[in-house]
């Protein structure tokens, strides 16, 4: 009898410290606990981009035959994300995109059409006119760089609600607390 050989399939997360990360991982172990020919591969790159390609790197040497990768920015993460896609081996992007779109499926959320909903509703809100603070999430990812471009999309020039400034929250909420707190005690004074 000829032994199948295992498939490796690798996962790199971003950051795997909130509740829907660790759901995410929890689920994607459910699956796979089902399939005994796969091993998987996890990495965790607790928010930092020079880990997490450090970390691909690694997981390229073990043979890997799928790379599952959230990245942490966009842009940092692109080349070595799009080195594994040239090799040839199968790349899913989740969550938060590459910028040159190499990967072979993209499983997330539409973040222009979820800014886009968010400024309808602030718009409606406000009647049309007013301040808002707008908290974005990590600069660099493509969520938030999506999201923000939906929103200013839809307060646009043709309204006067006006976006009185920029809150950084890095998908951090008590960091975003804070830093609302700030800009509204700045914007009272």
């Amino acid at each position: 009898m000829v032994q199948k050989k295992k498939r490796i399939i690798a996962f790199s997360q971003c950051i795997g410290n909130d509740a829907w990360r660790q759901t995410m991982l929890e689920e994607m172990k459910r699956e796979l606990s089902f399939n005994p020919d796969i091993d998987f591969l996890y990495r965790d790159a607790h928010g930092d981009n020079n880990v997490q390609i450090n970390q691909i790197r690694e997981l390229v040497k073990q043979d890997i035959d799928l790379l599952i990768v959230s990245p942490n920015e966009a842009e940092p993460l692109t080349p070595i994300v799009d080195s594994v896609f040239q090799r040839n081996i199968p790349v899913i992007v989740t969550d938060r995109k590459t910028s040159s779109g190499q990967y072979n499926a993209y499983v997330g959320a539409d973040n222009l059409a979820i800014g886009k909903l968010a400024g309808q509703y602030s718009r409606t809100i406000l009647q049309n006119n007013g301040s808002i603070g707008l908290v974005t999430g990590l600069s660099g990812t493509s969520a938030s760089i999506e999201r923000e471009k939906g929103f200013m999309q839809q307060i646009g020039d043709a309204t006067a609600v006006r976006v009185s400034g920029v809150i950084h929250g890095g998908w951090e909420k008590n960091k975003a607390y804070l830093e609302m707190r700030k800009h509204i005690n700045v914007m009272s004074q």
